[in-house]
């Protein structure tokens, strides 16, 4: 698979991530704030991608798994950043799930690797960040 073909790959899951994570926060209820009265808010991430295996030699499946997690990590690195950018003044991760599978989708077809992650983020909202409540 070339670089491209990855790259646009990788930016179709990054747009469904920043797509569901933006529906997700704009549904987080004011009751999600912390007894406390501060601005804590629970911020949740997920994506999912696919990827074809060109070869399925369990060393290149193994390399290919790998490789993808790195992705997410990386990605889930510079998270608190784009939080504090927009609508957080902390932010931590609290958790992160990280799978992949191999499926083909028919018989005598490609393999194809599917890569799910997801994080869990708490933030303190800055001023004037929307509430969701």
């Amino acid at each position: 698979m070339t670089s491209s073909r990855v790259s646009s790959i990788w930016k179709a899951a990054c747009l469904t991530a920043i797509a569901a994570w933006a529906v997700g926060l704009a549904s987080v209820p004011a009751a999600a704030r912390s007894a406390h009265g501060t601005n804590d808010v629970k911020v949740s991430v997920s994506f999912n991608m696919q990827v074809p295996l060109a070869d399925t030699s369990e060393a290149s499946i193994t390399e290919a798994q790998k490789d993808r997690r790195k992705l997410i990590y990386q990605v889930l690195s510079r998270e608190c950043s784009v939080l504090k950018e927009l609508i957080a003044d902390t932010c931590r991760l609290t958790n992160v799930n990280v799978s992949t599978q191999i499926r083909s989708h028919r018989h005598n077809q490609p393999l194809f690797l599917h890569l799910n992650g997801s994080a869990q983020f708490s933030i303190t909202q800055k001023k004037g960040a929307p509430s969701g409540g």
